[in-house]
C-alpha cells in the first residue's frame, strides 16, 4: 500500500506536466465541441426533418459532455485560486457560446415539433394505421428532443453549481487572507510603538544621568574654587599682623634712645 501511494504521488515536475496533458486534452475538446455546434448550427438553418437532425444533436451532446469531462479532470489539478483564474480568464467566456448554440438547437426542435403536431395528413387516401404510425413516431421524436433538451439543462446546472461553490470557496479563502493580513498590520504597528516609546525612555535616562554627572562635578569644583580663596585670605590677615608688630616696634625704640640721652646729658 505504501509502494502504491509513493507511486501515485506526482513530482512537482510530474505535477507540472499531468497539467499541460489535461490541458491540451482539454483544447482539444473544445475544438471538437465547437466544430460540431457549427456544424448543427448550419443544419438546423436549412430546417431539415427533425429525425434527421437527431443524430447530430446526439453527436453534439456526447462533444459536450466530453467538453465537460476534460475541463473537470484539468481543474482536478489545479489550486483553488489557479482553478477560479482558469474560470474567469477562459472557461467562463465559453461556456456562455456554448449556451447560446444549445439554446438556440433547443428553440429550433421544440419548434419544429410544435410544426409536426400542427400537420394533419389530408385526403381519404391516408388511412387510420399509416395516421396512428405518424402520431406515434411523432411522439417519440417529441419525448427524445425533450429528454435531450433536459440532459443538456441538467449537465449545465450541475457545472453551474460546481462554479458557485468554487467561488465561494475561493471568495472564503481570500477574505481569511485579508483578515490575517489585517491583523498582521496591526501587529506591527503596535511593536513599532512599543519600541518607539522604549527608545524615547532609554534616551531620557541617558539624558538625566549625564544632567546628575555634570551637576555633581560642578559642585566640587565650585567647593574647590572656594576653599583656595579662603586660604590666600587667611594667610594675608596673619601677614597684617606681623607687619602690625614689627612696626611698633620700631617706633618705640627710637622714644627709648632719646630718654637715654637726655640722661646722660644731665650727668
Amino acid at each position: 500500500m505504501e509502494e502504491e501511494k509513493r507511486s501515485r504521488t506526482l513530482t512537482p515536475k510530474g505535477q507540472e506536466y499531468a497539467k499541460e496533458v489535461k490541458y491540451k486534452a482539454l483544447g482539444e475538446a473544445w475544438r471538437g465541441l465547437k466544430s460540431v455546434s457549427e456544424e448543427i448550427k448550419s443544419l438546423i438553418a436549412e430546417n431539415p426533418p427533425i429525425e434527421s437532425a437527431k443524430d447530430s444533436y446526439t453527436k453534439w451532446m456526447d462533444k459536450y459532455e466530453q467538453f465537460l469531462n476534460a475541463n473537470d479532470k484539468y481543474c482536478a489539478l489545479l489550486q483553488e485560486d489557479a482553478r477560479a483564474e482558469h474560470f474567469e480568464r477562459w472557461y467562463d467566456e465559453k461556456d456562455v457560446w456554448i449556451t447560446n448554440v444549445k439554446s438556440k438547437i433547443e428553440n429550433w426542435f421544440s419548434s419544429k415539433s410544435e410544426e409536426q403536431q400542427a400537420i394533419r395528413p389530408a385526403g381519404s387516401s391516408v388511412t387510420k394505421a399509416g395516421s396512428l404510425a405518424n402520431s406515434k413516431t411523432s411522439m417519440k421524436s417529441k419525448m427524445s428532443s425533450v429528454k435531450l433538451a433536459e440532459k443538456a439543462k441538467e449537465l449545465e446546472l450541475q457545472e453551474r453549481e460546481k462554479l458557485i461553490k468554487d467561488k465561494q470557496a475561493l471568495e472564503r479563502k481570500l477574505k481569511l487572507l485579508e483578515i490575517e493580513l489585517q491583523h498582521q498590520a496591526e501587529s506591527h504597528e503596535v511593536q513599532t510603538k512599543l519600541a518607539v516609546s522604549r527608545a524615547k525612555s532609554q534616551l531620557l535616562d541617558e539624558i538625566e544621568s549625564d544632567i546628575d554627572s555634570q551637576s555633581v562635578g560642578s559642585e566640587n569644583s565650585e567647593n574647590n574654587v572656594t576653599s583656595e580663596k579662603h586660604e590666600p585670605s587667611n594667610q594675608r590677615h596673619q601677614n597684617d599682623r606681623m607687619e602690625n608688630k614689627t612696626m611698633s616696634k620700631v617706633e618705640v625704640m627710637p622714644k627709648k634712645s632719646k630718654v637715654s640721652d637726655k640722661g646722660s646729658a644731665m650727668f
